[in-house]
């Protein structure tokens, strides 16, 4: 599984690398969820947890940043954006009613 890129094992390195390929692959995400079944003792499960917590997560911390400026961007001009739009489809529409009378 993890060969196919299915799960994200290994030393933390290897977690941030996974990830990143994720995060390429896909084009970026919000959110990542961290599964853990009970194949090891419950102090190795903690331990992996600290891991991921000290060494994994700050190397994200704010990645989704420019996804938010993006939104808030667009947010705000949200009008003209649709008015721009709106005159788009007139246009293409009117255009289009040309063409077939000549």
């Amino acid at each position: 599984m993890a060969e196919n890129g299915y799960w994200i094992v290994g030393s933390p390195d290897d977690c941030i690398e996974g990830i990143n390929q994720l995060a390429r692959e896909s084009g970026g995400f919000g959110g990542f969820l961290v599964q853990t079944v009970d194949w090891a003792p419950r102090e190795t499960i903690l331990k992996s947890y600290e891991l991921i917590a000290r060494y994994v997560m700050p190397q994200f911390q704010g990645s989704v940043r420019s996804i938010e400026a993006s939104n808030q961007w667009a947010k705000d001009r949200m009008e003209s954006l649709l008015a721009g739009r709106v005159k788009g489809i007139e246009t293409a529409k009117s255009d289009y009613a040309e063409s077939k009378k000549e």
